[in-house]
């Protein structure tokens, strides 16, 4: 079950019980899943480089949405830190 990241921050369970992480390799930040009875996390993209971003997932019929957000107002998006990935 090896990520190969250095630290690894469980987000979420999804509505399919799949594992939704957030986890660094070296400085690069990226979001992962890992489907139930799998042993392989699936990557599902780098996002923007903040140290203090937060995730949250938002299930949908199909797919959900993970969201990747600088933790300050959220009427601009500051020089593109943020991030949405689909889930299915």
């Amino acid at each position: 079950m090896a990520l190969g990241a250095t630290s690894v921050t469980i987000v979420a369970i999804a509505d399919d019980e799949a594992i939704l992480a957030m986890g660094k390799k070296g400085t690069v930040p990226s979001l992962y899943a890992l489907p139930e009875g799998l042993h392989q996390w699936k990557s599902l993209g780098p996002v923007p480089r903040s140290t203090s971003s937060i995730v949250r997932y938002f299930p949908a019929p199909s797919p959900g949405v993970l969201w990747v957000v600088p933790p300050i107002n959220l009427s601009v998006d500051p020089a593109g830190q943020v991030f949405s990935a689909e889930y299915v």
